[in-house]
């Protein structure tokens, strides 16, 4: 007799919330704007030079814009934005199953400038 096997749970999808953008665009990436209150995103890379993020993180499939901003020497990419560190961590769970993308990390920001994570997270 032949044992079947259950499938694999499904992962969650996690539907991040609409994120503003600047009207600023770098390289073909927009800007990110300002969201008001504390949120979450998942940075996905940072680079000294500028890139089309839009078209190829669009082309690796992931599912969510991503945006730039620069930060200091860097232009730093984020996709998702979370109203909860949960959220962010199981978006980037789910990002990181990407083969194009390695090491992205959560960020949090407050009325739109980036703070550290509190601790409690």
């Amino acid at each position: 007799m032949v044992e079947k096997k259950a499938p694999p749970p499904k992962k969650p999808v996690v539907t991040p919330l609409p994120s503003p953008a600047s009207g600023d665009v770098i390289v073909n990436t927009r800007v990110l704007g300002a969201e008001s209150g504390v949120y979450y995103r998942v940075q996905i890379t940072a680079n000294r030079s500028a890139f089309d993020a839009r078209s190829l993180y669009s082309q690796a499939g992931v599912d969510q814009e991503v945006f730039v901003e620069e930060h200091g020497d860097f232009y730093k990419y984020t996709a998702g934005s979370f109203t909860s560190y949960d959220q962010a961590v199981r978006y980037r769970d789910q990002l990181e199953t990407n083969p194009e993308i390695e090491g992205a990390f959560v960020v949090s920001y407050k009325d739109g400038k980036r703070i550290p994570i509190p601790p409690n997270q």
